[in-house]
This record gives structure tokens, sequence and C-alpha cells, in this order.
């Protein structure tokens, strides 16, 4: 009886040990033929970039080929023009005087870049400051106002490391501003004034009437816009709106101002872009409240930048994670480019004041470009900066110089050679900071001997600096 129970058990585990094997056998079967279903997507994807890779190396080559033909044809030109003959090629003048006209042009073009050129020196910088801002440092904006133009902020951006986890990031996030007064003339800094408040994304000066007290719109890891009054050499705060207070987590991150053309209720009209994607559209009447108009849901990831078009009340733009700059009509609500130029995320936008359809961006794959807004297929410049560009600043007199914020390189100025905007040059750089270098303005105070004077801070060494900027001694 014995025997047959054993029997009937040693035959009962085999079956079950037939069974698990099986099973076994089944699952990993299934497991191998999935990974091989990944590895062949895998392999789908990676010729996939490949081809896009060498389509685009194929691209640039034809694109360098067509230069290279062109320049060779140009300095063909301009060697016949120089001899005072006619050139040989099919767009040859058909007449002495054409010739002659053709000749004077093309010597009077190489003479003033020649003269460009040489006055194009290099720039130095000296600092005069070196400040310790305790937070991480990540935007600086000197005062546009005329009364004003010795004041600039610095914003701070702190992340309590050590804190709870149980605290929400939110709360973790927290800033300072800062108020200081620089005088061009003694090179004195002083700090007339801090606010404790939400970490600090960027701020911008809002500027009414000469006899109106400057503004100081700020944006925040709350996902909040708040000015504040700068009066008695104090920052008092005017006003505050959420962007989005059923979003917890949302982060306000750049923000641009005008004044407001089109609209009869408002004074400033306020741009914001969010860590959602989102550009809001603000009304703002002083002593009144500030209004949500529109909010454009542009980007899939992060909206970095956002900026008005300086010339065109009716253009705004915004750059973002995605690698997207866009343009919106704000009278019908629709995008009215996508611009793919930018190989990685776009994190800062200018609109130049003083040159109509010249629109400059900088992005994390360390260009600075430039483009006409009228024919914003590709651009018509690039310079490679060696870093991701965070803030782009006109200098205060000519605006030819821009000042540049290259995150883990340096802080460095561009010019726009004599309107040559499809050749930016770089002139300076700054190296005092040691971490990313975030924040970056000219110092608006200036008087008839044009010096030039900036601020600049960094984030992880929370430096803060103050420096002039001569011409190299030749």
């Amino acid at each position: 009886m014995s025997s047959q129970l054993s029997s009937q058990m040693q035959t009962q585990l085999e079956a079950q040990r037939s069974q698990l094997s099986s099973l076994v056998s089944s699952q990993l079967d299934e497991k191998i033929t999935q990974l091989q279903g990944n590895l062949i997507r895998d392999n789908a994807l990676l010729r996939e970039w490949q081809d896009k890779i060498e389509e685009k190396q194929d691209k640039i080559e034809e694109r360098q080929g067509k230069v290279e033909e062109k320049v060779g044809e140009l300095e063909g030109r301009l060697r016949d023009l120089q001899m005072n003959r006619p050139a040989t090629s099919t767009s040859a003048p058909k007449s002495c005087h054409e010739c002659e006209r053709r000749y004077i042009r093309a010597t009077t073009q190489r003479s003033e870049l020649v003269t460009s050129q040489q006055a194009t020196s290099k720039l130095k910088f000296t600092t005069l400051h070196s400040v310790d801002t305790e937070f991480s440092a990540d935007s600086i904006e000197w005062c546009p106002h005329p009364n004003f133009q010795s004041y600039f902020a610095c914003g701070t951006y702190q992340l309590e490391e050590h804190s709870s986890n149980n605290i929400a990031m939110r709360s973790r996030r927290k800033g300072r501003i800062y108020l200081y007064k620089f005088c061009t003339s003694t090179k004195r800094l002083i700090e007339m004034h801090r606010v404790e408040t939400a970490a600090v994304l960027d701020m911008k000066w809002l500027v009414g009437q000469a006899n109106e007290n400057p503004l100081l719109g700020v944006v925040d890891s709350f996902g909040q816009l708040q000015l504040y009054e700068l009066e008695n050499c104090v920052l008092k705060m005017t006003g505050t709106l959420e962007l989005n207070p059923d979003i917890d987590d949302i982060l306000a991150l750049s923000l641009d101002w005008r004044h407001s053309r089109n609209s009869v209720t408002s004074q400033f009209q306020i741009l914001v872009s969010d860590s959602k994607g989102g550009v809001n559209l603000i009304d703002y009447e002083p002593e009144c409240e500030l209004k949500k108009s529109v909010v454009f849901a542009a980007h899939g990831f992060e909206a970095w930048t956002c900026a008005f078009d300086k010339w065109d009340s009716n253009c705004i733009y915004s750059g973002g994670d995605d690698v997207l700059l866009l343009a919106y009509d704000l009278r019908s609500g629709t995008c009215i480019f996508t611009n793919k130029s930018h190989n990685a995320g776009v994190t800062c936008l200018l609109s130049h004041p003083l040159r109509e359809h010249l629109l400059l961006t900088g992005s994390y794959d360390e260009h600075l470009r430039t483009f006409d807004t009228r024919l914003m297929k590709q651009p018509l410049g690039e310079l490679n900066l060696g870093g991701g560009i965070w803030r782009l600043k006109a200098d205060p007199f000519k605006c030819n110089l821009i000042l540049a914020a290259c995150m883990y390189h340096n802080f460095s100025v561009v010019q726009l050679v004599d309107g040559l905007v499809d050749g930016p040059k770089l002139i300076g750089e700054y190296y005092e900071h040691k971490s990313i270098c975030y924040g970056a303005d000219w110092c608006r105070h200036v008087d008839d001997n044009q010096d030039l004077y900036t601020a600049t801070c960094s984030f992880y060494d929370h430096k803060l600096c103050v420096a002039q900027i001569d011409e190299e001694d030749r």
C-alpha cells in the first residue's frame, strides 16, 4: 500500500515538475520574444536617426558647397570691379556707367568693411565688485527709468536640499530679491533693500511715465507674477497673480512687457511663460488688479522664454524645451509660424529695439542666431558661444553689442558689425564666475564718455559681479 502511494506521489511530482518546466520555458520564450522585438524596434529607431543625421549632414555639405561657390563668384566679381572692368559672370553689367557704379559701390563697401574690422577691437572686463548673494543667483535687471538708472535688482533661487521628504517641492524653493545702487562716478555699490520671496526665475522693470515710480515684475516658483514698486529706495509689493491656482507644481519661467497700444482698459501688457508650456497674456493698469487675458498652449514641454515683437504690436514669440520657436498673432490667437532651426531648447529671445524685423535667439545648443522675422525659414547668421545661452541683452547706446549669459561657459559680448546681422562677432569674454552663468544686464546709468558697465550673476557659487568694460590696449 505504501509503495503504491509513493508511486502516485512520484508521478504527481513528475507531472508538476513537467508542468512547471513547461511554464518556465513558455515564459522564457515569451520574454526572449519580447526582448527581440524591443531590440528590433530600437535598431529601427537607431537606423532612422542615423538616416536623419546623414540627411542633415548631406544638406550641410550641400549648403557649404553653395556658400563656397557663391563666395568664389563674389570674390571674382570684386577683383574684376577693383580692376575697373566688367565682371565675367552672367550678371555682368551691360554698360561702362553701370560698371563704374558697381565698382564705386563695391570699393566703398570693402572700405567700410575694413574700417569696421579695424574698429572692432577686443573688450576687456575689469571686476569692480564681487558679492556673495547667499542664495543661488539667476537674474539681473538694471532699471531703465530715467530717474532710477543707478538701481538694479538681483533675483535668487534656492532649493532646500536637506528638508524633509514630506515637505512639498513648492515649499522647498525659496528666493530673495536684492536692490542695489551703483554710482558710475565713484564706482560704489550699495545694497539698498532685500525682499524674501519664492524662488525667482525672471524679472523685468516696467516703466510708465517719467513722474511715475518704476515697477519690478517678478515671476517665481509658485507660478506667480508679482509686481513691486520702487519707492524711497524700497521695493513694495503692489500686485500678485497666480497663473493657474489649480496646479501646484507650475513654475512661472520668464516675462516680457510693453505699453498697451491697442487697449483702452490697461496701461501695460505682460507676457509670462510657464513650465507647462503655456504663454499667458496679462493686462495691468496701475492701482488695479492683474487680469489674465489669453493663455496660449504653445509648447509640449517648458516654455523657457517669451517676448513681444517691439515693432509689431500684434505679434508675440515663445521658445520651449521642445526645440520650437513659435510666433502668435494676438488678433486671431493663432500660431503664424513654427521655426525648427534650433537643435535643443530655445531659452531666450530678443526683439531688437532699433532694428525692425531683427530677432535674436539663444538656445541650449550654444548658438546665438539672428533672424529676419519676415523670412523665418532659416537664420540669417549663427555664432557658437560655447555654452547654452540663457540671457541676451542689448547695450544702452547703439544696441549693437549683445551681452550673452552662456550658462556653462562664461559671459560674452557679441557685436552686430555695422548692421551685418548675418555675421555676429565675438569681441569680449568674462570668466570671473565659476558656476552656471544665468543673469546679466548692462548699466543704464551712463554718461557722455559712454563707459560701459555690466552686472552679472551665477548660480551655485551665488556670486554677483559688477564690471567695467574697456577696449583692450593694442
